[in-house]
């Protein structure tokens, strides 16, 4: 199954638990927080492009977060 992963860096004092609860309304699924920022993944037949980019840009319009989003092909871990 493929994946979509939007990383999210540049939040500052933004918390990034509010991004968390409202990507988790656009399917996404899984999240991880490090120094850099917040990953966040959804399965690539979930994804609203639409929806997303629209919140994504009203994020950066409002916090000067960046964003980038990339597709993650299926990996076979055996």
């Amino acid at each position: 199954m493929d994946y979509i992963e939007v990383k999210i860096t540049g939040l500052k004092d933004f918390d990034p638990d509010i991004v968390v609860a409202f990507l988790s309304e656009l399917e996404f699924e899984s999240f991880s927080e490090n120094e850099e920022g917040l990953l966040a993944f959804c399965r690539s037949d979930l994804y609203n492009e639409p929806k997303v980019t629209s919140y994504l840009r009203q994020l950066h319009e409002a916090t000067g977060a960046e964003y980038s989003v990339r597709a993650i092909p299926p990996e076979n871990w055996n």
